[in-house]
């Protein structure tokens, strides 16, 4: 089951065995792990199901290095379903 909290009006309460936040790579195998344990299993993320510019801008920050570029924390990290993975274009 998929539920969108911006779409949800007043105060969401769930109560789950496990809570994993982030639907990229690691959060979404972790996830499946679970599958057909008796665990209910929650998987968070910030983003959607589309990239979009709002959910981006929480990535914003400062970086103190003369080697990595001043886009680095929105360039190199999605916060989308799936997240980094959907930057991978198929490489791996």
């Amino acid at each position: 089951m998929f539920i969108d909290t911006n779409q949800l009006r007043g105060n969401l309460t769930r109560e789950h065995d496990i809570c994993i936040a982030g639907a990229g790579a690691a959060g979404s195998s972790l996830a499946r792990e679970f599958l057909g344990t008796g665990h209910d299993v929650c998987l968070i993320e910030s983003g959607g199901f589309d990239l979009d510019d709002a959910s981006q801008d929480l990535c914003r920050g400062v970086v103190d290095d003369t080697v990595l570029t001043g886009d680095y924390l929105t360039s190199s990290r999605l916060r989308v379903f799936g997240g980094s993975t959907m930057a991978w274009g198929g490489l791996c």
